[in-house]
């Protein structure tokens, strides 16, 4: 109801007002917007009286004419013995919230203030509120915020400004807290060595197909299966005879050796039986190195006199190729998906190339660059994706060297001064920051630590072979490495 007919007379007006007030009891608890008395003026004439709880701050009737702290400013005045005008009537603030809510709603009787930070502002006196432009405050878990202000909560998330019916709501602010989390692992633990029952002492090569290494025996062409993390080694199986010692990949189902003459895919599951292998391109190579990746066996020899291209079978085909943009190559690696091999230049610098196994494989443009000394083409590398691992000889030192190929140019790392000339020159990378590789080496006993590009080296691990033998190969995975002796038992190492 937003309207009375008029009357005369100030008893009438006294008798419509007592009406009035108890009229407005009933409508304002309705919501309705204003009750207005249009009469005879009480010491002077106006418009508009007003309720109990919120709207657009219409002026109290109040008996003082106290102005709220949280009602807006009316717009008429209805002025009774010469009370002032009133500004929403006297407020109190009321007692805590839980938890910061929204702006109240203008047409609650009695209460249309606002939270703010969890206080709650309760009108008792009259006059019209729209929710005070109250502090809707932001939602927050922790603490008790002040009556009427900003409360700063607990570590939170706080939600957004409250709205009063018809007012802005300005969010109190809440401030969340910060938690420290531990510091995550992000690289390899140092090694330790594992022990696995019956390994045998003929190992001269070891390749890896997850979730297992495969252990080549050359001298009894044959070859074992081993699960590092059950620590189980399979019966042995058959391979061709006259297998190259240093040649060996494996695959899901397959292992890769090399004879004098021929290059070979053998069952895992069952070994060699009557398997005929493919004819090589360049027969009787010296010393075969080879390494499996992504349906390929690339084949090159250590002992390279420079005249000796790479080879690679095809396992799709069964077929050798030459790779003639390749030219010679002397040393293989592979990570499963991807080629290391080194080249030299016309200088005899060796040269190293990381790139992704295919049926037709090019050089890198601008590879990394090994040493000068003579063999060091020979020695072992590493590959994970496309980062490489050697070893360079400075003066009396060996210097583990790390580089990474991007778009056909190798970025090369800080080297690191690894052993002397007398340990063994062989890298076993881990992932692009870490490598593993033999710190010492005397006689049959010697120290594994694993070097982080970062600078921050594992401690040692100390192992002992049962042959006072050249080591030849670390390969690895993500969590162990196989420490290859030539012709001894190999050293399995955890990280």
């Amino acid at each position: 109801m937003n309207a009375m007919s008029r009357g005369t007379g100030t008893a009438g007006a006294r008798a419509r007002l007592t009406t009035l007030v108890a009229a407005c009891t009933v409508a304002c608890s309705s919501g309705i917007d204003g009750l207005h008395l249009v009469g005879d003026s009480l010491d002077g004439s106006s418009v508009g009286g007003s309720t109990h709880g919120g709207g657009d701050g219409g002026n109290a009737n109040g008996e003082s004419g106290g102005t709220s702290n949280g009602g807006n400013g009316g717009n008429g005045d209805v002025t009774a013995n010469g009370g002032g005008q009133g500004e929403g009537g006297n407020a109190e603030t009321g007692g805590s919230a839980d938890s910061g809510g929204n702006g109240g709603s203008g047409n609650d009787p009695g209460g249309g203030g606002a939270t703010a930070g969890g206080g709650v502002m309760s009108f008792v006196s009259g006059g019209r509120s729209n929710g005070g432009n109250g502090n809707g405050g932001r939602v927050t878990t922790g603490g008790t915020a002040g009556a009427g202000m900003s409360g700063s909560g607990g570590a939170s998330n706080g939600g957004s400004a409250g709205m009063g019916m018809g007012g802005s709501g300005m969010g109190g602010v809440g401030t969340g807290g910060m938690g420290a989390g531990g510091m995550a692992v992000t690289g390899p633990l140092d090694p330790v060595v594992v022990t696995v029952p019956g390994l045998p002492g003929t190992i001269t090569a070891a390749a890896w197909s997850a979730p297992y290494f495969y252990l080549l025996g050359a001298s009894t062409h044959q070859f074992w299966r081993l699960d590092p993390e059950g620590r189980v080694l399979s019966a042995p199986k058959n391979l061709p005879t006259g297998v190259q010692p240093h040649a060996f990949g494996a695959s899901r189902d397959s292992v890769f050796v090399v004879t004098a003459t021929s290059a070979y895919k053998i069952p895992a599951a069952t070994g060699y039986t009557s398997e005929s292998g493919a004819t090589l391109a360049k027969q009787n190579l010296v010393d075969a190195t080879g390494a499996y990746a992504s349906g390929f066996f690339l084949i090159g020899d250590s002992s390279n006199s420079g005249s000796t291209v790479a080879q690679m079978l095809n396992e799709a085909s069964g077929t050798v190729s030459s790779q003639t943009k390749l030219g010679p190559v002397w040393q293989v690696a592979s990570d499963g998906a991807n080629f290391g091999f080194v080249t030299r230049d016309t200088n005899s610098i060796m040269r190293l190339h990381a790139v992704a196994a295919s049926a037709s494989l090019s050089p890198v443009a601008s590879p990394c660059m090994g040493g000068t000394s003579a063999g060091e083409a020979g020695n072992p590398l590493s590959v994970s994706g496309q980062t490489l691992a050697w070893f360079r000889i400075a003066g009396g030192n060996n210097l583990l060297s790390l580089g990474t190929v991007s778009g056909g140019t190798c970025a090369p790392k800080a080297t690191y001064t690894a052993n002397t000339n007398s340990d063994p020159k062989v890298p076993g990378l881990i992932d692009a920051d870490d490598a593993i590789f033999i710190k010492t080496l005397a006689g049959g006993s010697g120290k594994v630590l694993i070097h982080h590009r970062a600078g921050d080296d594992s401690t040692a691990a100390s192992f002992t072979l049962d042959q006072a033998v050249g080591i030849v190969a670390i390969v690895t995975s993500s969590h162990y490495a196989i420490i290859v002796a030539n012709g001894a038992t190999p050293v399995v190492i955890q990280y």
